[in-house]
Order: C-alpha cells, then structure tokens, then sequence
C-alpha cells in the first residue's frame, strides 16, 4: 500500500487577487480566468429525462447537462421520494477560453479599460439556453443577460420546470512552472452574474408543460 502523498502549499501574493495558497513551484498565469456555469435543475420537471443546453450565438452549443428521471408512474419508489422532496440535479458546463476570447474582442473594448463586471456582461449577453426532452425538441429558452425584455406571464415556462440556478463563475488558474504537463491548480474562484435573470420562455408547441 502506497503512502498518501500530500500537496504542500504555499503562501505567495497574486496581482489583483491577494494573498493565497498555492502548491508549491506553481505560479499563477497573470490576467487568464476560466468561466463555468454551475446549474441547478430540478430532477423532476418534466416527469422524464431532459437536457440543459447553454449556446453561443444561438446555434453553437458550448456544453449539456442531462438529468435522468422516471416517468412520473414508474413505480420507483426512491424515484418517488425523490419527486416529493423536490430533488435537484447539479452540473457544470465550462466555457471554452477560445469563446471568452472572441466576446470581448467582438465587443470592440479597449481592453485597457475592460473589468470583470463588463466582461461577465457581455459574456451572459451572448449566452442562450435550452431545455430539451431526450429527442431533441425544445422544451423552453432563454436568452442571457441582464438587457433581455421580461417574458409575460402567458409565454413563460413553469416555476417548477425552471433552473433553481444558472450561475456565471469564474477561477484563476496556476500551473507548475517546470512542468507544463502536470495538471492546473484552480483558485480563487468568483460567482459573477444570473445566466438568466429572466423567465424561460415556454414554446407554444408545449402547452402541456403547466
């Protein structure tokens, strides 16, 4: 039996974020930061398995989350426990840096005068969503950011079908400064904007999603 091997720390400062720990011989890569989108669907709603999808300009899928639920008759009994107590399922989907790259320099920004917030702004800006059952047909949408027109109450989705959460985070990367193989060590991380601060929009071709 191996001995368990444990990462030893360092205390160092990192410009524009402070004192942290980092294993040590790691140094942080100065003005680089990965972006995820940590959700928070409930398992439950739409009584079958679906996905959650998170585009780029409309068409250009960034990532997927499925949740895998019984029909809401099967007769799983944890599966209806699970129903009861209103379970929620919780993924990750990340942002490719190439995608965070060609946001800002689309935006036209000087990137002298860019901060975390107008960059967080115009990431969720260019972001959309989709809920979709198994085969493919959309559920619901949404598009990101915080300039969006509220959806009315007639064409939006369910309370109970909505994300309880669509977060935007983002983490500061180090990595060893002898070995570029070794894998990246994640810090400092950030939760940032809503993805979708306004209601889905439920699909007129649904209207048995209550």
């Amino acid at each position: 039996m191996s001995a368990h091997k444990t990462t030893m720390l360092a205390h160092v400062p990192v410009p524009g974020v402070g004192e942290v720990d980092l294993p040590s011989n790691f140094q942080s890569i100065k003005g680089f930061r990965l972006f995820i989108i940590l959700a928070r669907l409930p398992e439950h709603a739409f009584g079958r398995s679906y996905n959650f999808q998170v585009f780029y300009k409309e068409n250009n899928l960034i990532g997927n989350i499925t949740v895998f639920a019984r029909e809401d008759d099967s007769p799983c009994k944890a599966c209806a426990l699970r129903r009861e107590s209103a379970s929620l399922v919780r993924g990750v989907i990340s942002i490719p840096p190439r995608i965070i790259h060609e946001i800002i320099v689309d935006s036209g920004i000087d990137c002298d005068n860019n901060t975390m917030d107008i960059t967080t702004g115009l990431v969720t800006k260019a972001l959309s969503g989709k809920l979709l059952d198994l085969s493919g047909k959309v559920l619901a949408s949404a598009q990101g950011g915080e300039e969006v027109a509220a959806v009315p109450a007639s064409h939006a989705a369910s309370k109970r079908v909505q994300p309880v959460e669509t977060t935007l985070l983002s983490s500061a990367i180090a990595q060893h400064a002898d070995d570029k193989n070794q894998p990246v060590y994640f810090f400092d991380w950030m939760p940032h904007k809503g993805l979708f601060p306004v209601r889905l929009t439920r699909l007129s071709t649904l209207l048995n999603i209550r």
